[in-house]
């Protein structure tokens, strides 16, 4: 019987990952490992020696209380999309999400446990954080683990018990009740590499009712988005791109911060009533039965429009050889994720690649999917077009494949 869910996203850095399984389940106490816990593994991709180091953890860790889960993703589908991948992998009653450059100190697990346990209203309590934001971040940078075990444990001493409803929680380590995911889903995969996946995902479990907490008496050492600065250093693009989809969804011209509270996101809260059909992302599709009368239409071509690394552009010089004069193009830009100057970016560099001819086989989509129906949108289709590091295209191209 399981009743803890840890989930590691990795992405190579084993060294980082090793570490931060290693503090994990030294910090966890004896209380905790006899209830039951579950340490699940996404690899997301990695090229490094991640595949083999998880396999020789499993074999190191042996305990009828514990139960170690690899799940070996063949590419990097980016943060959201891996975190959901894991989400489908946990059976624990309590799960916790977690960046592999983090640090565990010990105790700061039961903290957060009582906290959830004693408290129906809390759906969702997170750490202190050295390296974080708003009320999370702490703001200290140590060198060694032992230091930092002993900085920890006299900062959760002195904030025990001091603890603060939040209306956003730092998806570096997240801790929830799994009533939680089965309201709300898991992350919107429209966020692509990450960045802003947590705002989201946090306005979503507010509008469900839950309320978020920071523990005071709960301290973990964040290393830093160690990952996204070695593979993808240009945070402040993916910021910006994430932050533009963000508040196009949520109809935000503000997003103002006043006494570390978002204040434009609490008015949306409260006005806010939560449909399933809106507020919940699954974190698995299934298809629904194929129907005899079910036909198939054109090509489908979808991207993250904004992601400047993307090969979307690259991707029109191979539009010839893969159809033709009579295939229907979509190109789908939805609404409620991309602005109008977006899609007239898309629409003028199509325009200038087919230099004006055989525009009517092209067809601008701006219709807004529901994530229950996202399937059954992509299975009418009889092709996708993929394109290279586009992590939202390479997913709509997996559940493609495995309509």
């Amino acid at each position: 019987m399981v009743c803890f869910s840890f989930i590691f996203l990795c992405y190579n850095h084993w060294q980082y990952t090793k570490e931060a399984v290693e503090t994990l389940l030294a910090s966890l106490e004896a209380s905790i490992y006899y209830k039951g816990i579950e340490l699940i593994l996404i690899d997301n991709g990695s090229t490094d020696e991640t595949p083999l180091g998880i396999e020789k953890l499993k074999t190191k860790y042996t305990s009828p209380y514990l139960r170690i889960k690899a799940v070996h993703v063949k590419e990097n589908m980016g943060y959201p999309i891996g975190v959901n991948i894991g989400l489908s992998h946990c059976s624990g009653r309590y799960v916790a999400i977690m960046n592999n450059d983090l640090i565990f100190i010990k105790g700061w697990f039961s903290a957060i446990i009582q906290l959830l346990e004693h408290n129906p209203a809390i759906g969702v309590a997170v750490p202190h954080l050295s390296y974080g934001s708003g009320v999370q971040h702490v703001g200290v940078y140590l060198e060694d683990r032992d230091t930092i075990q002993a900085y920890g444990q006299r900062y959760m001493l002195k904030n025990h018990g001091k603890n603060t409803y939040l209306d956003r929680g730092i998806g570096a380590c997240m801790v929830m009740k799994k009533t939680v995911i089965d309201k709300v889903g898991g992350n919107d995969i429209w966020y692509g590499i990450g960045h802003y996946d947590d705002d989201d995902w946090s306005l979503r479990i507010r509008i469900a009712g839950f309320k978020i907490v920071a523990v005071g008496g709960s301290f973990v050492y964040h290393q830093g988005s160690k990952t996204f600065q070695a593979y993808y250093p240009e945070q402040s693009h993916y910021v910006k791109m994430n932050q533009r989809k963000f508040y196009q969804k949520w109809g935000l011209k503000k997003d103002r911060i006043r006494d570390d509270m978002y204040v434009d996101r609490q008015w949306l809260i409260e006005k806010t009533r939560y449909q399933k059909a809106d507020h919940y992302i699954p974190i698995k599709y299934i298809a629904d039965k194929p129907s005899e009368s079910y036909q198939r239409r054109g090509i489908l071509w979808v991207a993250d429009w904004t992601y400047k690394h993307s090969g979307w552009i690259q991707s029109l010089d191979h539009f010839h050889p893969m159809t033709n004069d009579k295939d229907k193009l979509y190109v789908w830009i939805p609404s409620r994720y991309y602005e109008d100057d977006v899609k007239q970016y898309v629409y003028d560099r199509i325009l200038l690649h087919r230099r004006k001819k055989n525009m009517e086989h092209v067809i601008f989509l701006h219709q807004n999917m529901k994530s229950l129906t996202l399937l059954n949108f992509i299975k009418r289709f009889s092709y996708v077009i993929p394109i290279e590091r586009d992590f939202i295209n390479q997913y709509i191209l997996y559940l493609f494949k495995n309509r």
